[in-house]
């Protein structure tokens, strides 16, 4: 349920500690589109708000905004802004932590959540969601990280709106030289069938499991056909 932004700050504070041998990339369309509210984005950064020593996490988070700069010089604001948030986790305790994956929803499929690019009037890229696009990969690719982008299956065809957003992310993957798997226009597997899926743009447990094999596959596939280029070469 995270957009871009988070994706990157994310990225930001992984690669401060290593460096990880490949990085998957999940794509959604709504990435490098102009959204509805765009406060939205920026406000789901806040869950790594006690990470905001990082540069990046904080120019994303503040905006460069002063007074928002200030707020987070008080430690206890960077893990809840809220008192009463505050007195009430410490009356619940610690809660359960999810350990890998976990089936979340219904089994049967449900006609609901298309794309958020699909309920847009007039999609518009935004230009510096675009720039982070860019940056997320050469981040990564800057310690020899290997970067791999993907569009999980969906149920039903892409809309002309959504191929428009699909075909801008591939340009940019293409110019840096990265892999795209598009799962979602994908002629077999789990595409566009709904048994594996529990509405629109979500797998069921059946459909993810069934992707993440079939996901594997071509990345192993995709490995070793580069690591034979550059031997023969």
């Amino acid at each position: 349920g995270q957009y871009l932004v988070y994706s990157y700050a994310l990225e930001q504070l992984l690669l401060e500690r290593y460096t990880p041998k490949i990085i998957i990339l999940d794509v959604a369309p709504n990435f490098i589109v102009e959204l509805p509210n765009p406060n939205e984005e920026f406000e789901r950064l806040h869950s790594l708000s006690p990470f905001i020593y990082n540069k990046e996490v904080k120019r994303l988070i503040t905006r460069d905004k002063f007074f928002e700069g200030l707020k987070f010089c008080s430690k206890t604001y960077r893990y809840n802004s809220k008192i009463l948030s505050i007195l009430d986790n410490i009356r619940v305790g610690p809660g359960a932590v999810d350990h890998g994956f976990e089936k979340v929803g219904a089994v049967n499929f449900h006609q609901r959540n298309p794309f958020l690019v699909d309920t847009i009037e007039k999609v518009k890229i935004d230009s510096f969601k675009l720039r982070l696009l860019q940056r997320f990969v050469i981040s990564a690719k800057s310690r020899n990280a290997e970067v791999y982008a993907v569009i999980s299956p969906v149920a039903r065809p892409l809309s002309e709106k959504v191929e428009y957003v699909v075909k801008k992310c591939e340009e940019v993957f293409l110019a840096l030289d990265t892999p795209f798997l598009n799962f979602a226009k994908a002629a077999a597997g789990v595409d566009q069938n709904r048994q594996f899926f529990m509405d629109f743009i979500h797998l069921n447990e059946r459909g993810a499991r069934k992707f993440s094999k079939d996901f594997a596959d071509s990345l192993m596939a995709r490995r070793a056909a580069a690591a034979q280029y550059f031997t023969s070469h």
